[in-house]
């Protein structure tokens, strides 16, 4: 599925015909995917959720970063573009505070995920 939406091959992802094949097994079910082939997908398609791959939550392409609204002006989370600008701006600093959490809350999210694929490379 996710070869297909990205217009990829397993030919494109392997770097071998060892691999190739380990990989067209795992892509088709017949055997378990690793923790290297996942690796592998989430590098290769930054846009891929892990959420969804690892788990099947979600959304298969994570969705665009959202605006943070405060005081009525809005901040995209998704750039720090201008934030020296910010910091100087008092009326900013709450908007700045949900960035913060916002950015701790991915860093969690981070190390859940590698706890998961450390857990799943040491069962495989």
């Amino acid at each position: 599925m996710v070869l297909d939406s990205h217009k990829y091959t397993v030919y494109k992802l392997s770097t071998n015909e060892s691999e190739r094949s380990k990989l067209t097994n795992q892509i088709k079910g017949h055997t378990t995917i690793s923790a290297m082939t996942v690796n592998r997908i989430l590098e290769t398609f930054p846009d891929v959720s892990a959420e969804w791959l690892l788990r099947g939550a979600g959304e298969m392409i994570k969705q665009p970063p959202q605006s943070i609204v405060a005081n009525g002006s809005a901040v995209n989370t998704g750039t720090m573009t201008g934030h020296a600008s910010l910091t100087a701006n008092p009326e900013y600093n709450e908007i700045i505070a949900l960035y913060q959490q916002q950015n701790e809350d991915l860093r969690k999210q981070v190390e859940f995920l590698q706890a998961m694929l450390k857990s799943v490379t040491n069962n495989n």
